[in-house]
């Protein structure tokens, strides 16, 4: 428990023991003393202002825009994520878990394989947010080329400078990856993006031996892997 006392406890002291010395000297019925020296008790609490910190707090997120970038590459259907599942599914879980924690926000979604694409510009429609990341399908293993976690940058940026666009609104960015990179070449920098976003978080999933199991077009299984994992947090954070 804490206080925060509209006026200072000392003076709010002072004030109340003249008035009840006034009102001794003053009132001749000993129910009208008592009486009035209650309600003045009561406004001496009131100035105090008693408070019970709590964990539960309401948070304000109506000024924020949110961006999901999400990986849709082959390796996230690797099974060394929690509990024996796949990167792709603890992925989920975490998205929709901050999508619950800033309810109010605008959300926005990104995915990249081959090609990045937004799937929602940002939106205010929590049941389209959350339909969108349970929809989302990890890309063709017949079609997969190859993983490089920069695909999205240039659709991150036109979606930065969208959102810097719509007035007196923070910008964070949730880049979730497992960041492994198998093409060869420059990585394209991240930095042009910091300029628009005021914070964010790069997720990662999966472990340097998560292998993947994939079906084949006559019905038999593999695994692929396990992967070649860079290290994506130090080198390449937003």
């Amino acid at each position: 428990m804490i206080i925060n006392p509209i006026i200072p406890i000392w003076l709010m002291i002072v004030v109340c023991a003249i008035f009840i010395l006034l009102i001794v000297l003053r009132s001749k019925s000993m129910y009208s003393i008592i009486r009035r020296i209650i309600i003045i008790s009561l406004l001496f609490i009131i100035n105090v202002r008693f408070m019970f910190p709590s964990d539960n707090i309401q948070v304000t997120t109506s000024n924020l825009n949110v961006l999901f970038v999400i990986d849709t590459t082959l390796s996230m259907l690797a099974e060394d994520g929690r509990r024996g599942n796949t990167r792709f599914s603890g992925m989920q879980s975490d998205a929709l878990a901050i999508v619950e924690e800033l309810e109010g926000a605008n959300f926005s979604i990104i995915t990249f394989d081959n090609h990045s694409r937004t799937l929602i510009p940002f939106t205010r429609d929590m049941r389209l947010v959350r339909e969108t990341i349970n929809t989302i399908s990890i890309v063709d293993q017949m079609g997969a080329v190859g993983t490089a976690f920069d695909v999205p940058v240039n659709n991150m940026l036109e979606a930065v400078r969208r959102s810097n666009n719509m007035g007196n609104r923070k910008t964070i960015i949730f880049l979730m990856t497992d960041g492994e990179y198998t093409i060869d070449g420059v990585i394209q920098s991240f930095r042009e993006i910091s300029r628009y976003i005021d914070g964010g978080a790069v997720l990662g999933y999966g472990t340097p031996g998560g292998r993947t199991y994939v079906v084949l077009g006559r019905g038999d299984a593999i695994y692929y892997g396990p992967y070649k994992r860079k290290e994506l947090v130090k080198s390449y954070s937003l």
